[in-house]
């Protein structure tokens, strides 16, 4: 069997979706014409920059922003946050890719998030920039779409053809997600957030990241999700 693993990044490798949220309701505080568009990081959709980027765009009667204008600023304040705010890295999160890549196991990152967006929080939560494939929004708008373009990426990198994927999340997006393109699941909440735990139910496996032996577990149990 040929596996492939999968990680997000905001809330499964780093603890950054309160930065994400804070960053991205300034960047509307300072743009906006309508402050009344609003979202939460615990919605159950494809929660993704480009998607949230173009809805508030589309919100805006008069045009006061484009996409591209929401993306440059959102970055200005999340480079910001970053010289001023700790990023956290999930525990354990390091030295497993570590271990991951030290014994040749393949993986790859697929996030909602801008690549400048993930390569800023991944090296300010003291990740090296990852020479894996990493699939983001800035060319696709959902979830599905971004980790459908990990795999074919993993393909092309690994020079091989994958014939199990296992996904390791946070969301609940992520749940329907991998029930969707029919991918075996890992929950994550390194972040311990209440409402996610809920969501993913018996979904979700781990809060920190054990050693590698256990980690792959993990993944030998993980299932396709029936939600």
């Amino acid at each position: 069997m040929s596996r492939l693993i999968v990680f997000d990044i905001d809330g499964t490798l780093t603890k950054t979706n309160a930065i994400d949220e804070k960053c991205f309701t300034r960047t509307v505080k300072q743009l906006a014409a309508t402050r009344k568009f609003k979202f939460s990081f615990n919605e159950k959709w494809h929660f993704t920059d480009s998607y949230i980027a173009f809805q508030l765009a589309m919100a805006q009667n008069n045009d006061s922003f484009s996409e591209q204008e929401f993306k440059r600023q959102f970055l200005i304040n999340l480079r910001l946050e970053a010289e001023s705010t700790k990023f956290e890295a999930a525990e354990g999160a390091q030295l497993l890719l570590k271990e991951l890549k030290k014994n040749e196991i393949p993986y790859a990152l697929a996030t909602g998030c801008w690549r400048k967006s993930a390569e800023i929080k991944l090296r300010a939560a003291g990740f090296p920039l990852p020479k894996v494939p990493m699939a983001t929004s800035d060319k696709y708008f959902t979830r599905d779409e971004i980790v459908t373009q990990a795999i074919v990426a993993s393909q092309r990198h690994y020079k091989k053809e994958f014939t199990d994927v296992v996904y390791v999340g946070d969301g609940y997006w992520d749940l329907v997600t991998c029930k969707k393109l029919n991918l075996r699941f890992v929950g994550v909440d390194p972040e311990k957030n209440l409402k996610k735990a809920l969501l993913l139910k018996d979904y979700l496996a781990l809060s920190k990241y054990p050693d590698l032996t256990s980690f792959l577990q993990l993944v030998e149990t993980a299932r396709v999700p029936e939600i």
